[in-house]
């Protein structure tokens, strides 16, 4: 009887120790950025945000995390009316890290590779794939303020900024 019991404690033993095993948190270097957040610079000039939020959210019990923005512009020159632009990005951990897919109202589907380390994530585009290459990246500046940068490479060539601001968190 006493080696049952022991042979099942044996058995039981690696079942446990995996069980008991934590994994490493896909969303530590981008829990900063959970929250709601809006634009909190932009001064209205021809192109620039002059309003937007947007929120990262965790998702599905943690299994993904999932981001929506909303901006709106200012009406560049020979325009009546600005741009209005909504988007929705899913992120979730692959085996080579985080990956996202980007939808927007413009019909815009992107790819993102996903680095977060030491307060920035960056999103980044597969440089493989045909047409524009694109790179957002949030940096954090202190608990409530992140500055945003958009930048766009055409094909073959240097990425340049595109749009850029700052955003504080709503409490």
């Amino acid at each position: 009887m006493r080696s049952r019991v022991v042979c099942g404690w044996l058995l039981l033993l690696p079942t446990l120790a995996l069980g008991s095993a934590s994994a490493p948190d896909p969303w530590s270097g981008l829990r900063f950025l959970f929250g709601d957040w809006r634009l909190a610079s932009g001064g209205g000039t021809p192109g620039e945000a002059v309003s937007g939020a947007f929120t990262f959210t965790l998702e599905l019990d943690g299994h993904v995390a999932v981001r929506r923005s909303r901006s709106e512009y200012a009406p560049k020159p020979g325009e009546k009316a600005g741009v209005k632009h909504s988007d929705l990005m899913v992120l979730a951990p692959t085996a080579s890290g985080l990956s996202a897919t980007y939808w927007d109202n413009e019909g815009h589907v992107l790819h993102y590779a996903v680095k977060a380390e030491a307060g920035v994530v960056t999103f980044e585009s597969d440089p493989a794939a045909p047409g524009p290459r694109f790179r957002l990246v949030y940096e954090r500046q202190s608990e409530d303020e992140v500055t945003v940068a958009f930048f766009i490479a055409p094909p073959g060539g240097t990425y340049a900024p595109y749009v850029s601001g700052r955003a504080t968190r709503r409490r």
